[in-house]
C-alpha cells in the first residue's frame, strides 16, 4: 500500500492556486513525468470529468485515466485511477493562509499491482519525491508569472 502526503507553500491567492493546478492541461507544465493529456469528457473540470495521461514511470511509459470523483471549486479536487497498473487516488487540497499565500496539500493513495509489497516503501519514497518536485515547480511556474 502507498500513502503519500505533499504540501507546499504557493504565495499567491487561492483562487489563482486552484484554477491552475486543477486544470489538467497545466499539468505537462509542472509535472515532470507527464507526456500527454487529453480530456475524454467536455472541460472544464467538473465531477465525473474523465481525463486521460500518458506518462513516465519509473522509466515505463503508462497510460492511464483520471475520473473526478469529488470537485469543490478553490478547495477540493479528488480523482481516481480505476484501471491499469496503478490503481489509486489523488486528492488536491487548497487553504488560503492569507489573501495572497495558499497552502497546496497532494494526498495519494493506491495499491499498485506490479510492484510486491517488498517494494512498495521504495515506489513511495520515489513517488514522495516527485511530487515534492512536481510541487516546486507549480510554485515556481505560479509565482513567476
Amino acid at each position: 500500500m502507498i500513502s503519500i502526503r505533499n504540501e507546499i507553500v504557493i504565495n499567491k491567492p487561492i483562487m489563482e492556486v486552484s484554477n491552475y493546478a486543477s486544470d489538467p492541461t497545466n499539468s505537462i507544465k509542472w509535472c515532470k513525468r507527464i507526456i500527454s493529456v487529453q480530456w475524454k469528457t467536455p472541460k472544464p473540470i467538473q465531477l465525473n470529468s474523465k481525463i486521460s495521461y500518458k506518462s513516465k514511470f519509473m522509466g515505463a511509459l503508462i497510460s492511464y485515466t483520471y475520473e473526478v470523483v469529488f470537485f469543490q471549486e478553490n478547495k477540493k479536487l479528488m480523482v481516481k485511477i480505476k484501471e491499469g497498473v496503478l490503481p489509486l487516488s489523488k486528492t488536491f487540497h487548497w487553504n488560503s493562509i492569507d489573501e495572497n499565500s495558499t497552502i497546496m496539500t497532494i494526498t495519494t493513495v493506491g495499491k499498485p499491482k506490479v510492484f510486491s509489497s517488498i517494494l512498495s516503501p521504495f515506489v513511495s519514497l520515489v513517488m514522495k519525491q516527485r511530487s515534492q518536485k512536481d510541487l516546486k515547480k507549480l510554485k515556481e511556474t505560479l509565482e513567476n508569472k
